[in-house]
């Protein structure tokens, strides 16, 4: 890690650790990110679409080429509020703090993205991405769910803010936790009953759009420093996607030369040939 900070604010106290960056954006990354004396956030992740959303808040382009992933959702935060997640596009998980009215809002994206665990007593509570920083705290034990590990034994996931700690929860994807000297709860912000409904007059209109947004989605996931690499199974979904982006990087529209590396899983020399239920 090439710097970490920590910031004090009111009652709220705020750690970031800045990786060495995977995306061209990363190296602009400096957070805390601020809006002037009331909101503080963290952001950990990788928007997708930023272009469409640099646009809809109206930053330019060479603006926007310069601001780094935090930077843009903190203008989604200062526009919408606490509607801006239902704009944001990608694998994310953000922290707004409001320092006025003290209050906490840690938000997950829909998509698979970093883990928010939260632990909470009398005093405080504790938002990270991962487990470590909470055990650093001696007061808070370190103690395994069983239930949760039965749970997971018999592949039974659905308390999904159940965590393998005792005292430790997690956000579950598409929610949000508000947190304040009061109350702390945790509600859905993301239903998939609310994307509007599309029509079109022909079926081949619906494959032309769904090339289209494949497209879209695949050159917007591949804004990297190096070239990506994909994980390449024998399904459809990897070899889809490996087509569209073969077909981008060609185009010129990926800003990655060829060729593409792909990694897959092979049998172990030692297997004995049998396929077991």
């Amino acid at each position: 890690h090439d710097r970490d900070n920590w910031e004090d604010h009111s009652r709220f106290s705020l750690i970031w650790t800045h990786d060495t960056g995977y995306t061209p954006h990363d190296r602009w990354e400096q957070q805390p990110v601020a809006s002037g004396d009331r909101w503080q956030l963290l952001f950990i992740g990788y928007l997708s679409h930023r272009d469409d959303l640099a646009r809809e808040l109206a930053v330019p382009l060479p603006e926007a080429e310069r601001m780094p992933d935090s930077a843009l959702v903190m203008r989604a935060w200062e526009r919408w509020g606490e509607q801006c997640a239902s704009r944001l596009y990608g694998r994310f998980a953000f922290a707004v703090c409001d320092t006025r009215l003290l209050t906490l809002f840690a938000y997950r994206s829909i998509e698979r993205g970093p883990n928010i665990y939260v632990h909470q007593d009398d005093a405080r509570i504790v938002v990270t991405t991962s487990t470590k920083p909470i055990f650093c705290d001696p007061s808070v034990p370190r103690e395994i769910d069983e239930v949760r590990v039965a749970d997971a034994l018999v592949l039974n996931h659905e308390d999904r803010r159940r965590s393998f700690f005792r005292g430790v929860e997690i956000v579950p994807s598409g929610h949000v936790l508000r947190a304040n000297p009061d109350d702390c709860t945790m509600a859905q912000h993301y239903f998939l009953e609310r994307v509007p409904d599309i029509r079109f007059a022909r079926d081949e209109d619906y494959v032309e759009a769904a090339r289209e947004l494949l497209g879209r989605a695949v050159t917007s996931a591949m804004r990297a420093c190096q070239t990506p690499a994909i994980s390449l199974s024998a399904g459809l979904d990897s070899t889809t996607v490996a087509v569209t982006m073969l077909e981008e990087m060609a185009a010129g529209r990926a800003g990655h030369d060829l060729p593409l590396k792909a990694f897959t899983s092979v049998p172990a020399p030692f297997w004995d040939g049998r396929s077991r239920p």
